[in-house]
């Protein structure tokens, strides 16, 4: 495990976020997240999320905070400051209100707005990138991790040209004013070495994929950079894959989230224009029209109905219709 972010130079400290890295081939991914969050413990896999040791549904209300589905994101929300977003596999995201600024800890620095400031010293002596990385590995006493050991550098001249070439192209150059390439360039050919010859399309994707991220959400207008050759993504059920897609897109049993959630965009699948996410009866995209509505936990298909006393209800696009119906009185004397 690593200390992802931490806070910090206080006695008592509002979150603690760690994750726990797996290999998957050549690619680094977040096997889970743990998050302490104001006295609250957090786990959260890619199948099950744990509240204190409680398996939890889905979107869940805690004290201060809620977790939900966020398209294809586990989003947390605190009502302390912080927004977490975990794409399940090798993405995660962490908002700070500025309270927290200069008074944090872990592999996300310490939010003084400076890349590389005090972080990448030691004892006033510059340390690595891998030095860095292990300074934050959580020692655990039933497991003996061992720190990652840099391979010895490789001449990787052709790996830079594509790189370079890809991240400063047409896809991407108006993400180059909104976010510094050159990091990213770095870390391309950095995979690319270590890649195997049939793995280096994967490695090559990570950090495209993760600079789409960033630029999108600093507010660039990205340019469709994915091609059958080049990264391609698929999605199931009627879905359209997008670098920028609104999370707060309407789905069956909330037709208004539109217009009321302003959140950053994310990658991922969308249901395409005319469209809403079937959120009842599965995951796939439907018209509204189609939409079930749902009684006393039961789903109930567009025409059906259902009786209650002196009313009757008919499902219409999601929604109930309802009449009242004329009741007989009652009249007793005791």
């Amino acid at each position: 495990n690593y200390v992802f972010a931490s806070h910090c130079t206080v006695p008592f400290e509002d979150f603690n976020i760690q994750i726990r890295r797996q290999m998957v081939g050549n690619t680094s991914t977040i096997s889970y997240v743990n998050v302490i969050l104001d006295g609250t413990n957090l786990k959260m896999e890619k199948d099950y999320i744990l509240v204190n040791d409680k398996r939890i549904q889905l979107p869940y209300n805690g004290p201060g905070f809620e977790i939900e589905n966020f398209f294809n994101y586990i989003k947390v929300d605190s009502k302390i400051g912080l927004t977490l977003k975990w794409n399940k596999e090798d993405s995660l995201m962490l908002e700070l209100d500025k309270k927290y600024a200069n008074s944090t800890c872990g592999l996300c620095g310490d939010f003084n707005g400076i890349s590389k400031y005090k972080e990448f010293y030691f004892e006033n002596t510059p340390i690595t990138n891998f030095q860095f990385g292990n300074q934050w590995k959580v020692n655990d006493p039933i497991e003996d991790c061992q720190d990652p050991i840099p391979l010895p550098q490789k001449s990787c001249t052709d790996e830079y040209d594509i790189c370079r070439k890809i991240l400063t192209g047409s896809a991407f150059i108006e993400c180059n004013d909104i976010v510094s390439v050159n990091s990213y360039i770095d870390a391309c050919v950095h995979d690319m070495c270590l890649c195997d010859e049939i793995e280096k399309s994967s490695c090559l994707c990570d950090t495209f994929t993760e600079y789409s991220r960033q630029c999108a959400h600093a507010g660039g207008q990205l340019q469709n950079w994915r091609s059958p050759e080049l990264c391609p993504m698929t999605c199931s059920s009627g879905m359209q894959y997008q670098e920028c897609g609104s999370p707060c897109a309407n789905t069956c049993t909330n037709s208004e989230r539109s217009h009321v959630c302003e959140d950053h965009c994310v990658d991922g699948c969308f249901c395409p224009p005319g469209t809403v996410l079937d959120d009842i009866n599965g995951n796939a995209c439907i018209p509204f029209e189609q939409c079930s509505c749902m009684y006393n936990g039961e789903s109930y298909a567009p025409g059906m109905t259902y009786s209650a006393p002196c009313r009757s209800c008919i499902c219409s696009g999601g929604e109930w219709n309802c009449i009242d119906l004329p009741c007989r009185g009652i009249c007793s004397i005791q």
